[in-house]
């Protein structure tokens, strides 16, 4: 995971190094990726009970194909319980299930997420850089957009209804550096998605900002680095 993490550097420099007027180079400042990077990987999420899918194939993603497919997967299964959480937040809302049974219901769904970003992040973490067609990379920004945003929507809704309660913190901060190992991985491979990555999820992740507060820094720094 450590080459994956720190190559992102290189690669998104690769990314943002284009002139920015015919006579003058742009020189990006990649420090706060760097943090973000240093960041993500000091946070231990091992102590999180989140159940670890069994017979999992643990071949890394060789081909764009393979990555479209199991991102589609993940995109698919995410949705699925992103759709229960939303249940469990208008359940709460209608009063027919307390706050404490709609933060616990809305973490266990969460944590299924989490495992399924998990499946993606470990087969993708040996790969390479893949060279990839641009309707391809059109279909990876797409898809990591379509992930990382079903997750954090619920994140707000759950969050607006019950509060930023202690168990729902603990989670989420797992939660948010996994969504980062996500994006750290994928871009690694297909850094191509970076311009429209950024463009999709900061707007989304600002309005967040004054909800969640510092759990969400290193997506924030991440994003912030990329933006640069």
């Amino acid at each position: 995971m450590k080459i994956a993490f720190f190559s992102v550097l290189a690669l998104a420099v690769s990314v943002f190094a284009a002139p920015v007027a015919e006579a003058e180079v742009a020189v990006r400042d990649t420090s706060n990726i760097q943090k973000a990077v240093d960041l993500v990987e000091s946070i231990d999420t091992r102590s999180l009970d989140v159940a670890q899918p069994s017979n999992l194939d643990k071949r890394s993603v060789s081909s764009s194909v393979e990555l479209i497919a199991v991102l589609k997967t993940c995109g698919t299964n995410v949705k699925v319980q992103c759709s229960l959480i939303n249940e469990v937040v208008v359940q709460y809302k209608k009063g027919y299930i307390t706050r404490d049974q709609c933060c616990d219901k809305s973490i266990s769904y969460f944590k299924q997420c989490i495992t399924l970003i998990n499946i993606v992040i470990s087969k993708c973490s040996g790969t390479g850089v893949l060279t990839v067609i641009a309707s391809e990379v059109d279909v990876i920004l797409k898809l990591v957009v379509l992930i990382v945003t079903e997750i954090l929507t619920c994140v707000k809704a759950v969050v607006s209804a019950c509060g930023l309660t202690s168990k729902l913190t603990i989670l989420l901060n797992s939660l948010i550096v996994i969504i980062c190992k996500l994006l750290v991985v994928v871009i690694a491979i297909v850094a191509e998605i970076v311009p429209g990555l950024c463009a999709a999820l900061h707007p989304l992740v600002s309005s967040l900002g004054g909800l969640l507060g510092i759990v969400l820094t290193p997506l924030v720094l991440l994003l912030a680095g990329l933006l640069l």
